[in-house]
């Protein structure tokens, strides 16, 4: 159900303390809001008045047939035995006093449905992190079922709206009305499977994304080609990996995989196999994540992965920039991952190379660019507004892609063996001066676009970090500035983003080396401590995030380093103090944790 609460009309505000609960219990729960409302049952916000917490109570409308009942006590009943982070927890089943329809308690999640998260994300301008975000989301979903099915149960019913993601990044599948318990015994079974089976008839007249009232049978959008055929023999743990498959779709289209006027309709198509390409439907989407959807949902289960722990073992490997076992890579890909993982045995090769090739792409983006621009306005008069957006998005598509050959270079430049090598400054200098022009170049334009602007941002970090590295102290402060103000304007137009935050701390770290280099320990100080502040309140939210705590363990050394040089040793201690806190949070044997011992002992 939705999180949209509700607030209870006049007519719906009876004592709910007498009504919902038989005597022994008649006094445990306050309703307070009617948080979702379905066909057969409706979720209400309670307050535990025994435990005092908030629970959300779900209870089965009185005028539903026996039928519902027996589903809606189904569900209590296998949710409760389903103990996993993403399953939400059944607290307690009991009888209205007045009618005896049944009710359970739950605990109460907060947030917005995976279908409303995966909306958002496709609303906005290209993300990564977004998308990893959405991702990870899906794995946790995947963990769920792959426990449910372990203990031989299976969901049948899949689909975005039957997940929500927590404001605090919890991942939680809901409504297991339609579970089947695949142990169960015969007699049990046999009721489940007629229950499921008798309303196939009545499926003409619904919508595609709309589970069936009553006796439901799924949503026809999301249902395997088994449970479309009512072939309930046939259904197992492979329909659940099919209806997976149907969440990744979305996630990757921002579209059902089937649509029609009438659930009918739509059944007929899933029975078909008539599932569009979800890189038809979206040409940006990722080719990888498109080739596991599309193996999640052959029309036969044989063809289907083999269990949810596959489709999970392939999606960390996406994560993780592995090949999957069901996408070929390019050869540029596989290029590409060959030399990352090969980076001292072939350094010097790539430096040639890439001062080259980058050199050649950038000019050759620029050149396309234009030869675009050229395109667009000779048939703007003809182009539709789909085309049009298409061209922008392609636009900063390749503007990504030079940004990120960019950054590569200088990350390939900096873990060569010479650059470590004090006998090597001349060569250090000028393999670092490659990468600052072409930095610089992308640093000299102007945009209100909120992916350029980030970029732009991110790249006055890696400017900042060369001129340090070179001693070019004035042009690091003036790079430094303009990344800074940039950090400041995309936090203002997304307060909430974590990476803009911690990027314009890293900013402020900067400039504190060059305040501090320059010998101006004050103000080194100053800017440690904006950092300081920034970085805290964030980690506050987002205590699993160990880069953040490596961040500010480095500003907290610093700032301890530059009050040493003051003379201000108590405020030191008390920051190197703190440090060592944090330091115990971190991985074991992290190399931090010997960065602040060696600042104790100085």
């Amino acid at each position: 159900m939705s999180d949209t609460t509700v607030e209870l009309r006049g007519d719906e505000r009876p004592d709910r303390r007498i009504l919902l609960h038989s005597n022994e219990h008649s006094n445990r729960y306050d309703i307070t809001s009617l948080k979702g409302k379905g066909g057969a049952g409706r979720v209400w916000i309670a307050r535990d008045l025994r435990l005092n917490r908030d629970v959300a109570l779900k209870e089965l409308i009185s005028s539903q047939p026996d039928s519902a009942q027996a589903r809606f006590l189904r569900e209590a009943r296998i949710t409760s035995q389903l103990e996993h982070p993403s399953i939400v927890p059944v607290y307690e089943l009991d009888l209205h006093q007045d009618d005896g329809t049944p009710y359970y308690t739950m605990r109460l999640i907060n947030g917005d449905t995976l279908r409303e998260v995966i909306s958002r994300h496709h609303s906005e301008p290209i993300n990564e992190v977004s998308l990893a975000r959405l991702v990870q989301h899906f794995i946790d979903v995947c963990h769920a079922i792959a426990y449910a099915h372990s203990r031989n149960i299976i969901h049948r019913d899949l689909k975005p709206s039957n997940v929500v993601v927590g404001e605090f990044g919890e991942t939680v599948v809901l409504d297991w009305g339609l579970a089947k318990d695949l142990g169960e015994a015969q007699d049990e079974e046999d009721v489940s499977d007629e229950l499921f089976a008798n309303e196939l008839t009545e499926v003409a007249g619904r919508t595609s994304a709309q589970t069936v009232v009553g006796n439901s049978i799924g949503t026809p959008a999301f249902m395997s080609p088994e449970q479309a055929r009512g072939d309930l023999d046939k259904i197992d743990q492979r329909s659940d990996v099919y209806g997976l498959g149907g969440i990744l779709y979305e996630l990757l289209t921002n579209e059902p995989p089937f649509q029609g006027d009438k659930a009918s309709t739509v059944i007929d198509q899933v029975i078909q196999g008539k599932l569009r390409d979800p890189l038809v439907v979206n040409p940006h989407a990722s080719e990888r994540l498109a080739a596991i959807c599309m193996k999640c949902m052959q029309k036969t289960p044989a063809d289907r992965y083999a269990s949810v722990d596959q489709i999970i073992t392939d999606l960390h490997c996406y994560l993780a920039d592995e090949p999957v076992s069901v996408y070929r890579d390019k050869w540029h890909e596989r290029t590409s991952r060959w030399v990352r993982r090969r980076k001292v045995s072939t350094a010097v090769v790539i430096v040639t190379l890439l001062t080259s090739i980058i050199g050649l792409s950038i000019s050759n983006i620029i050149i396309s660019g234009e030869q675009q621009l050229t395109e667009q306005a000779r048939d703007r008069a003809d182009t539709a507004a789909e085309t049009a957006d298409y061209e922008r998005r392609s636009a900063l598509t390749q503007y990504r892609h030079a940004h990120a050959a960019v950054a590569q270079y200088l990350t390939e430049v900096r873990e060569l063996q010479i650059m470590k090598d004090p006998n090597q400054r001349a060569l250090q200098e000028k393999l670092l001066n490659s990468a600052l022009q072409y930095y610089e170049t992308f640093l000299s334009q102007e945009t209100n676009s909120t992916v350029i602007m980030a970029q732009l941002a991110d790249a006055s970090i890696e400017v900042g970090n060369v001129n340090l590295t070179l001693g070019r102290l004035e042009q690091a402060e003036t790079i430094l500035i303009r990344g800074r103000a940039l950090f400041r304007s995309l936090v203002a137009r997304d307060p909430g983003n974590v990476d803009y935050r911690i990027g314009l701390a890293t900013i402020s770290l900067q400039r504190g080396f060059v305040e501090a280099r320059s010998g101006n320990h004050r103000g080194a100080i100053w800017y440690y401590s904006q950092a300081i502040e920034i970085v805290e309140e964030t980690t506050k939210r987002h205590l699993d995030s160990v880069a953040n705590q490596v961040l500010l363990v480095t500003l907290l050394n610093e700032r301890a380093m530059r009050k040493f040089d003051r003379a201000e040793r108590e405020p030191a201690i008390r920051d190197l103090d703190q440090a060592f806190a944090v330091v115990q949070k971190l991985p074991k044997a992290h190399p931090q944790q010997e960065d602040v011992m060696v600042a104790a002992a100085i």
